[in-house]
């Protein structure tokens, strides 16, 4: 199997569109269109089309997405032991989760997304499966906070937020005491640290 060409994603022209296109545009529909009942992004063939007929040119994909396209055509091409992946199959696997792969890919997150991974639940544990959709800081703090057994790397990605958070807190004893608290867990000044082996769920 020929690995997929994680530099060949470009901007589609008239002609029918290649896989890494496809699949680009199917990152990104995950990523911005609203979801189905069952929480899944819609995603299809027809709506890659329709998308990028929308979309003004250029386009360039970024680094994340470079990646998650990436990853998406290696593991079409795996599942169906071939060097190919059909767009019906790309969209197919983008709509089941874009979390799943940007774990395998390696994907960089933020302090918000390491906390979102590791503590959204119900619906907010839907979209970041699927879209790669954040917590709320305020709601992401607040989940560490409430965490006795938190690790050191949520704590310090916890404390990276402050500065963000929305007033008003909200926060029983006020922002300063769960600040202080964090700080205590951690013994020393926070400094946010990457996971180390991509933690958190999908």
């Amino acid at each position: 199997m020929t690995d997929p060409d994680p530099h060949a994603v470009t901007d589609p022209g008239p002609q029918a569109l290649g896989e890494n296109a496809v699949a680009l545009g199917a990152v990104r529909l995950a990523t911005t269109r609203a979801p189905d009942g069952r929480g899944r992004p819609r995603i299809s063939p027809r709506a890659v089309e329709e998308y990028w007929d929308e979309t003004p040119l250029p386009a360039p994909a970024t680094d994340r997405e470079r990646a998650l396209v990436y990853a998406v055509i290696y593991q079409v091409r795996d599942d169906h032991h071939r060097n190919t992946a059909e767009p019906g199959e790309i969209c197919d696997l983008v709509a089941s989760g874009l979390a799943p792969l940007a774990r395998r890919a390696g994907v960089p997150l933020s302090p918000l997304e390491t906390l979102t991974a590791r503590y959204a639940v119900g619906p907010a544990r839907r979209a970041w499966h699927h879209s790669l959709t954040p917590l709320d800081a305020l709601d992401a703090f607040a989940a560490v906070r409430d965490d006795l057994n938190a690790e050191p790397e949520c704590v310090s990605a916890a404390l990276t937020l402050v500065p963000v958070l929305p007033e008003p807190y909200e926060l029983p004893g006020g922002l300063d005491a769960a600040v202080t608290a964090l700080r205590a867990r951690l013994g020393s000044p926070a400094r946010w640290q990457p996971p180390r082996s991509g933690r958190g769920r999908a």
